[in-house]
């Protein structure tokens, strides 16, 4: 029977619904137990307070600046406070029609830098975890693939904190609004300076100079490929991933031992 203790620790909601024999890793839940209808009433009352709680949840970490609207917002605040129980960060949430219809959730190991990359083992469990999640939210109508992915090298510029630690690369952005005439600036990212993005660019009549950017008014910013960052990536990358094997040697997630020490107890 499926038990659901609130979505405040989603370890454990995940590890009742495993209690119960499910398929369908893309679109609504299956449970094949004959779990009683009130319960799954109770699991999409769960998921619209997770929506409605969004800002409350991301305070407890770094806030994105970058963010999506319509169905992509509705994903993002149920997985986001999800993936910070799970100790990662959410990038972003991109929705495309490849294959049908993918889902593609970016995602970052949580660290005190700000940022680190995810292993092929974090994918996995990433992936199997969020399916139960949206599976029970069931925010999607249509069939979809659910694609977990690292930021990759040119990636996004979502929180403050990327605009400093990638200083020094070359980056695009473009703004909600003008700014001197107009939205998007290719130049070099110089760090921020209060709320502001500072970019050293060139503008197409001429002239090198730097110009501010406000963090708020940043609609999309994305670092671009040079040998540079190609090189701070490996380096960033290896260094992440020696911290995440060190991290799940130290705190092994062995589901079905969890299981069994669970069903002891009962």
């Amino acid at each position: 029977m499926l038990e659901l203790r609130g979505w405040t620790n989603y370890r454990s909601l995940i590890q009742d619904i495993e209690n119960v024999f499910w398929s369908g890793s893309s679109g609504p839940l299956f449970l094949l137990l004959g779990t009683p209808l009130t319960k799954m009433n109770a699991a999409h009352s769960a998921a619209g307070g997770a929506i409605a709680n969004e800002n409350a949840v991301t305070a407890a970490g770094e806030p994105r600046l970058v963010r999506e609207a319509g169905l992509e917002a509705r994903i993002a605040a149920i997985v986001e406070p999800a993936l910070i129980d799970m100790g990662f960060r959410l990038v972003r949430v991109r929705i495309s029609g490849r294959d049908g219809m993918t889902v593609q959730i970016m995602a970052e190991q949580a660290s005190a830098e700000g940022e680190g990359a995810i292993t092929v083992e974090n994918c996995a469990d990433i992936s199997r975890d969020l399916s139960v999640i949206l599976d029970v939210a069931d925010p999607i109508e249509h069939a979809y693939h659910l694609e977990i992915s690292s930021p990759g090298i040119d990636r996004p510029l979502v929180r403050a904190s990327d605009f400093s630690r990638w200083a020094g690369h070359d980056v695009k952005i473009e703004t909600h609004e003008m700014i001197d005439g107009r939205r998007r600036f290719k130049g070099i990212l110089k760090g921020i300076d209060g709320d502001a993005a500072i970019i050293a660019w060139t503008p197409p009549e001429g002239g090198a100079e730097e110009i501010r950017l406000p963090l708020p008014g940043i609609a999309d910013a994305r670092l671009i490929m040079t040998d540079a960052l190609l090189e701070a990536s490996l380096r960033e990358t290896k260094k992440a991933m020696k911290a995440a094997r060190k991290k799940e040697r130290r705190q092994p997630r062995d589901r079905e031992t969890a299981m069994a020490k669970k069903k002891e107890k009962e």
